[in-house]
């Protein structure tokens, strides 16, 4: 990636702040789904179980993304 594709610092921080907050609202959700699931019977189940899962999903989409996000700002601010 060239310079000219990099957004600037600002955005970076921005995107990484909004990857965060979103994160942070995920997380607890995917750690409740566990426990739901537990708890619920018959096909409520298996639909938590099934949001868990997309759940985790995103959750590990955002992660990679925020990762991106972390070194494409440190490349900025190394240069």
């Amino acid at each position: 990636m060239g310079n000219s594709d990099v957004p600037p610092p600002q955005l970076l921080r921005q995107r990484l702040r909004a990857l965060l907050i979103v994160g942070s609202l995920l997380a607890p959700a995917f750690c409740v789904f566990g426990v739901l699931a537990v708890l619920a019977d018959g096909w409520v189940r298996w639909l938590i179980l099934s949001l868990w899962i997309v759940v985790g999903v995103l959750l590990g989409l955002l992660i990679a993304r925020a990762m991106k996000t972390l070194w494409a700002l440190n490349d900025v601010q190394s240069d």
